[in-house]
């Protein structure tokens, strides 16, 4: 089975598993084409989006990688 959104990891990613995973929420967890203001996810129902799940996995990918050059 071919995962759409999980291409080549990035150079600067240095907790692969958390990536992948965050990547794999964040899929999951996404705008409902008709009212871009919802969650599209099932357990979402009814929520803002970004929903929560949303929200951690972006933090998630943030986190996983290391952090830009000073001054950025």
């Amino acid at each position: 089975m071919q995962l759409p959104h999980r291409h080549a990891v990035p150079r600067a990613v240095t907790d692969v598993l958390l990536w992948l995973l965050a990547t794999d929420v964040a899929a999951a967890h996404h705008a409902q084409p008709d009212q871009p203001g919802r969650c599209a996810n099932l357990r979402c129902t009814g929520l803002a989006y970004p929903c929560p799940p949303a929200l951690d996995a972006n933090r998630a990918c943030q986190v996983a990688a290391r952090p830009g050059p000073p001054g950025m």
